[in-house]
């Protein structure tokens, strides 16, 4: 056998022992830790302690690299794990949480340096409703010949809430600015259809009564969008 062969064994035990002994080195602490927070929640807001698991590891606080898509939290030589600005649900790098609580996940990634150690965690950010609905148009034209048949209807503008569904927009209401007693009735706001892929509510106009432009020609809707907690914004529609 030559001397190479005989090289192959005692390399590949070497190889064998030498990753042995990394992982031995390198400490995983228990991870996927979700930790909830609500919005607005001020800096310096207590999230958890980390003397009893990567403090264990890890000799100095200050040793220990932190990773996130946002630069949100900072980790004190006590071991608290604190906030670094207030909290808002809607920061765009968020991971939207598909469960009940309308979470706004983020990944947290702790590495003591020496010796090597890591730990995993989130930071859920429970939404708050701080955001009135709002259209993106403060007038809307829409045109309507005398001869349009009872019954038609016309999509309206959606407003848009950078809250999370349950704190959205909940409904739709109408008013007509310019209208007497006898054309009040002549429009009917519907806001009972949702959109299937996100549940938007998709609010649309209807003529509930004939058209005469000798009697009336122009009317002047005021089309509020409001949330669950009352918040409403509103945009006016002239039709005519």
């Amino acid at each position: 056998m030559s001397q190479s062969a005989k090289l192959i064994p005692d390399l590949y035990r070497t190889c064998l022992l030498l990753s042995l002994f990394i992982l031995l080195c390198i400490h995983s602490v228990s991870s996927d830790e979700i930790y909830n927070k609500r919005e607005n929640a001020k800096r310096g807001t207590f999230i958890t302690n980390l003397a009893s698991s990567l403090g264990r590891i890890c000799k100095k606080a200050s040793n220990v690299q932190i990773k996130s898509g946002r630069d949100i939290v900072e980790l004190r030589e006590s071991w608290d794990l604190v906030t670094r600005e207030e909290l808002d649900h809607e920061w765009e790098d968020c991971e939207e949480d598909s469960g009940d609580d309308m979470g706004c996940m983020v990944d947290i990634l702790l590495i003591c340096k020496s010796p090597f150690a890591s730990k995993r965690l989130w930071l859920n950010i429970l939404d708050e409703n701080d955001n009135p609905p709002k259209f993106s148009k403060k007038r809307v034209h829409l045109s309507m010949p005398e001869n349009t048949p009872r019954n038609s209807e016309w999509a309206l503008d959606i407003a848009n809430d950078p809250d999370s569904s349950e704190n959205g927009v909940t409904g739709y209401s109408l008013s007509c600015e310019n209208c007497d007693q006898d054309s009040k009735g002549t429009f009917q706001l519907i806001d009972d259809e949702r959109r299937s892929t996100d549940g938007v509510i998709l609010p649309k106009l209807v003529l509930k009564t004939e058209l005469d432009h000798e009697e009336k020609d122009n009317y002047i809707f005021k089309i509020s969008a409001f949330d669950a907690d009352g918040n409403f914004f509103h945009h006016f529609l002239n039709f005519g």
